[in-house]
């Protein structure tokens, strides 16, 4: 055989081995997406127990999701401050008081402290200097699930024009 005549052979099965790879790539990726598609159709939230509509307490949720609860709950104990934050205690404004002139005028200029994480919201915005008798509800909105079963009892409306105060006793669950 000449030399011509097994170089082109050889490129041959160098093209017939490279095709043959490249689909069984392609099956391979077609068999795995197919798969993935099913595994989301059957992919659902189970609930250990009966969960009611606008429960807020956040260990009865707990018990259906165990590690979210236990990651929110181990915030309760991490009072360390770090280079970028943590979660002890920290006041902005003793470490840079030029912030006072900064923020004068909003609220942050009476108080500003490191937030603490999910954990202590409802306490920290209760006990901050920037709300008060004045301040409106709308400063519980992101602050607790308690929210929604108090928009649902009234309205959204209702609970935006209420005044934070007035709902203090109502928000508990952080």
């Amino acid at each position: 055989m000449s030399s011509d005549k097994k170089s082109g052979v050889a490129y041959g099965w160098l093209l017939f081995g490279g095709s043959a790879l490249g689909i069984f790539a392609l099956g391979m990726l077609a068999s795995n997406i197919t798969s993935r598609k099913e595994e989301a159709k059957v992919a659902r939230v189970q609930f250990n127990t009966e969960i009611s509509d606008w429960e807020a307490d956040n260990s009865k949720w707990g018990e259906s999701f165990p590690r979210e609860y236990a990651s929110w709950k181990a915030a309760e104990h991490m009072n360390q401050n770090s280079k970028y934050g943590g979660s002890g205690a920290r006041d902005y404004l003793e470490d840079n008081p030029r912030l006072v002139i900064l923020f004068a005028g909003y609220g942050f200029s009476k108080e500003f402290k490191q937030a603490r994480g999910h954990f202590y919201a409802v306490e920290d915005v209760v006990e901050t200097a920037r709300t008060g008798d004045a301040s409106p509800a709308t400063c519980w909105t992101c602050k607790s699930p308690d929210v929604p079963r108090l928009m649902d009892e009234t309205s959204p409306s209702e609970f935006y024009a209420d005044n934070f105060m007035n709902l203090k006793d109502e928000v508990t669950n952080p």
